[in-house]
């Protein structure tokens, strides 16, 4: 998440007029929260859900590698998605 906020937050902010820049970053911020929170209690969820009712060393391992598989998977395609994204278009261009 951190290597991608501070692209996510040029490519934003980018297309947002001088005036609005301070608004503009408000709800970038509030939407990146959000996003971290939903994400969290998601992760939260299938972690818990896979645990189920065990203890053992193992289902915890297995909770574990199947809550972090949904983040890695959704990275990807965001990766994937983005990268078809700028090809089409081009580099991106900044305000000057």
């Amino acid at each position: 998440m951190g290597s991608a906020a501070v692209a996510l937050f040029q490519n934003v902010l980018s297309h947002v007029p001088d005036s609005d820049a301070g608004a503009g970053s408000c709800v970038l911020q509030a939407f990146l929260k959000v996003g971290a929170v939903l994400g969290i209690a998601l992760i939260s969820q299938i972690f818990f859900l896979s645990l189920g009712s065990e203890t053992d060393q193992d289902a915890y391992h297995k909770a574990a590698k199947n809550s972090l598989l949904m983040p890695i998977t959704v990275y990807v395609i965001l990766a994937i998605f983005q990268f078809f994204k700028l090809s089409e278009r081009g580099p991106l261009q900044h305000k000057k």
